[in-house]
């Protein structure tokens, strides 16, 4: 890629980025590329990297270069508190004051960050703007050594508000705060009722807002996240990242919506590039209404809750909530209006309300009635109106048949919306990688088993992915509880039996292989043989299981083909003629895309299985687009993550595949395929003592097979560490040979790998140069492209070759071209209707 076309695919991209950031949830990649149109798939495709994985970024390293340093001669940079899509921030010290500050530098090791600096002169711009307790006060601005822009704010020293909302579910029996004080710390509560204190907060946010407005900025991200509850006890409003000021003309160059669509007026679906203070009122009114509800105005996906705003008023508060006061609802009711014409034209007229609320005294506004709400529904929804006469139309002409179709259409709709976002190998790796230790993506993927449940449409395939996710993270209780009802829909004898084994299970129990599944009956109808064969997976016995799931009673049940397409990949290895296995992962990758156009979706599980054939294959591009699409429907997929570090690995994109790989091991600190290829990632990469370290480290089990996988990968990693060093340190280079014989005498003298690694590193320490290069092209000859390998080959050059080294090299320009040609005509046939992109036609 020339220099020019690099700087222009960079730019494009951070424009993405940014209005991605700003609120623009459908970003029109034509319209930015308009003047680039060529460049479209692979700015989309760098854009999904970014957003599709957005975990990959949660947890910075160790060690972070900022942490430690000190900022303009005067702030301490000793923490990084957290990050976001184009931001970070750090705790520091002011040294000239003596005081805590938070420090927001532009997210590093992304793109080039020369758009970074108008959002960061804005959010600077608009802070200053502002003086009022419950507005982050900013102190100082200044750039990095990098060249980085960077805020210094107030450190405020409390919790997001989203933690004491969290928390308030457990105590929503009784109206009492005094549990903000015990969980969180937080003194000075001024109000003994929880409602009262939430009113409290919201009123003081109001007159934030208005102070905000008087200067000419509107928020337009008031959301509980962007809320602080001090230790003090005052509500903080934070993060004007997406701020517009008065004198900003627009800060998007589409009509795009700007705000978190759980929060966000409905009038800013109209794309209105001004911003109003009614806005910032809905938006503060909405997350009002969560607080005290608990739950948002509306719920759903990003195009439901679109759908909803535009369409319908919320479900009114005291619904959820009985007993909420009759002027808190009409606060609720006035500050959601839909209309901006009839919402508290300002944040000091709703502050003004809650005021009065707080001291008993009348409110401005009145509940709206029922029939109100009925009338606008009516209005403002064709829908409704017709749903209404489609009732009729169904109960009186069809019958209650008709109704029972559709109610089961609806919910074949809900687990196809559902079933995509399931981790691929739910339940079925091996025991120490089924737990997910990252606590976020963990809830996220409990979230979409909930939803997989709730969709209704079969009862045992939901409940039982659900029951085992609930068991390997230790709840049996909950997994025996699911399996009781997807059992008893299954309605036979060895449904019955198998509830029973879980029954059985201890209570403490974390691991499918507590269970007891001898003796059980003879599995007969399609739901036995389901469970039969997904508790055998459970159990790692895979022996039979392809005939199993060849059962044509299941051939309706998506995750029994899955399963089954899961039991044949071990061929895409394991045929002897390398023509065969082409073939045979021809016909795999069109069996799964068969499967996909059948049931007319893709799932975490259809993008892994399709990532293994192009990654067995050497389609390694591919590999990894489709690993992007795979973890971008399940970020909780550590399978998906390790087939994205292979691919990367496969492009010798060693740092994209430290990513990923590093990713995966965040989900799954002991999953040994990852620790493995980390190693030889970080040895290829030059890295060495990142390499060994790995070596010393990784999780690999505690048996004969685990020293044998430890033994293989040290002496791989010595023998790249012995040509890293060959030009530079021959003491350390024959040292590092030296080691990787050492790892090979703990391999048996018939294993292929003692065999292969042995001669190469006696070959090093021998100085038989031809030797290595009879190796390289042996390994060559195996995988065509492999850019590591041909490195290593160029290290020992000759200035000419031996008879038998031109015919392997032959063999190896054969199989580069066999290659290649597997690839284009790969690329020539793939999916028209995938939205990830494909590198290769574009070259």
């Amino acid at each position: 890629m020339s220099e020019t076309r690099h700087d222009l695919l960079e730019e494009l991209v951070a424009e993405c980025l940014f209005r991605r950031e700003e609120g623009v949830l459908d970003l029109p990649y034509d319209e930015i590329c308009r003047e680039a149109p060529e460049l479209v798939d692979e700015v989309q495709q760098s854009v999904e990297l970014a957003l599709g994985l957005p975990r990959l970024q949660a947890s910075g390293p160790a060690g972070d270069k900022l942490v430690g340093t000190l900022l303009s001669e005067r702030y301490s940079v000793y923490q990084r508190i957290g990050s976001g899509a184009m931001g970070v921030v750090y705790g520091a010290r002011d040294l000239d004051l003596g005081r805590e500050v938070a420090i927001k530098v532009v997210h590093t090791g992304l793109l080039d960050r020369s758009k970074a600096l108008s959002r960061f002169e804005r959010e600077a711009a608009a802070l200053a703007a502002i003086r009022h307790d419950s507005v982050v006060t900013i102190f100082d601005r200044g750039v990095t050594e990098d060249g980085l822009p960077f805020l210094v704010m107030e450190r405020i020293d409390g919790v997001s508000c989203s933690e004491p909302l969290e928390a308030a579910e457990r105590y929503s029996g009784h109206d009492d705060s005094s549990w903000l004080t015990e969980e969180f710390g937080i003194q000075n509560v001024a109000e003994p009722s929880y409602f009262r204190q939430v009113v409290q907060w919201a009123a003081g946010l109001a007159s934030g807002l208005e102070a905000a407005h008087a200067a000419g900025v509107y928020h337009r991200d008031v959301k509980r996240s962007n809320v602080m509850i001090t230790r003090e006890g005052k509500a903080v409003l934070i993060d004007f990242g997406i701020a517009a000021k008065d004198d900003h003309a627009t800060l998007t160059q589409t009509d795009a919506a700007v705000g978190t669509p759980v929060y966000m007026a409905p009038e800013a679906l109209l794309g209105r590039t001004k911003a109003m203070p009614t806005q910032d009122v809905y938006s503060l009114t909405a997350t009002l209404y969560h607080i005290l509800t608990f739950q948002a105005p509306y719920t759903g996906s990003s195009a439901k809750i679109l759908t909803a705003l535009a369409t319908r008023e919320p479900v009114p508060a005291f619904k959820i909530r009985p007993g909420l006061p009759r002027d808190a609802q009409a606060i609720l009711d006035h500050g959601l209006e839909r209309n901006p014409a009839r919402r508290y034209a300002s944040a000091a007229a709703m502050e003004r309300d809650l005021r009065a609320l707080l001291a008993y005294r009348q409110v401005s506004v009145r509940p709206t009635s029922s029939f109100v709400r009925s009338m606008r529904r009516v209005r403002s929804s064709k829908a409704f109106v017709g749903a209404a006469l489609a009732s009729l139309v169904i109960f009186g002409a069809l019958g209650l048949q008709s109704w029972n179709t559709s109610l089961a259409n609806d919910r074949h709709e809900a687990f196809k919306a559902a079933m995509p976002h399931v981790p691929a190998n739910l339940g079925i790796v091996i025991p120490q990688n089924r737990v997910i230790a990252d606590e976020d993506l963990r809830a996220g993927a409990r979230a979409a088993l909930d939803r997989l449940v709730a969709a209704g449409h079969d009862p045992v395939t939901e409940r039982t992915l659900r029951a085992a996710f609930l068991l390997d993270h230790g709840d049996a209780q909950a997994a025996t509880a699911d399996m009781k009802i997807a059992c008893s829909r299954a309605g036979t004898s060895y449904a019955s039996e198998l509830y029973r084994r879980y029954e059985a299970l201890p209570v403490d129990s974390s691991s499918a292989l507590d269970l007891n599944l001898t003796d059980l009956p003879e599995p007969k109808s399609a739901d036995d043989v389901y469970l039969s064969a997904f508790h055998s997976l459970r159990q790692l016995n895979r022996d039979g299981l392809g005939e199993v799931l060849g059962d044509p009673r299941l051939s309706r049940n998506r995750h029994a083909q899955e399963l089954l397409l899961l039991c044949k990949t071990p061929r895409l290895t394991q045929l002897p003629d390398r023509q065969a296995r082409l073939g045979f992962a021809d016909s795999f990758v069109e069996e799964v895309k068969s499967l996909e156009a059948r049931t007319g979706y893709r799932s975490a599980m259809t993008a892994h299985l399709l990532g293994i054939a192009y990654l067995r294959t050497g389609q390694d591009e591919r590999a990894l687009n489709m690993a992007l699409e795979g973890a971008q429907l399940a970020p909780s997929s550590g399978t998906i993550l390790l087939n994205a570090g292979s691919a990367a690995y496969g492009l010798s994109n060693y740092e994209l595949a430290r990513t990923f790989l590093e990713a995966g091991l965040r989900l799954h600190p002991h999953y040994v395929s990852l620790q493995q290829l980390l190693g030889k990632v970080e040895a290829e990469a030059g890295h060495i003592e990142r390499a060994r370290a790995l070596v010393r480290e990784a999780g690999f089990p505690d048996s004969p097979l685990g020293a044998m996988r430890r033994a293989i990968l040290g002496a791989k990693i010595e023998l790249s560490a012995a040509l890293e060093f060959a030009e530079s340190d021959a003491e350390e280079s024959r040292a590092a040979a030296e080691a990787s014989l050492r790892y090979c005498q703990l391999l048996s003298e018939d294993s292929v790998d003692r065999v292969s690694l042995e001669r190469d590193a006696r070959a090093f320490l021998d100085g038989d140069a031809s030797s290595l290069l009879d190796s390289f092209i042996l390994r060559l000859c195996e995988d065509p492209q492999a850019v590591a390998v041909l490195e290593d080959l160029l290290k020992c050059f000759p200035e000419q070759f031996s008879a038998s080294q031109t015919q392997s090299l032959r063999r190896w320009v054969e199989a580069l071209v066999e290659r290649l040609v597997v690839n284009r005509r790969s690329y020539a046939t793939s999916d028209a209707e995938t939205p990830w992109m494909d590198p290769l036609r574009s070259r």
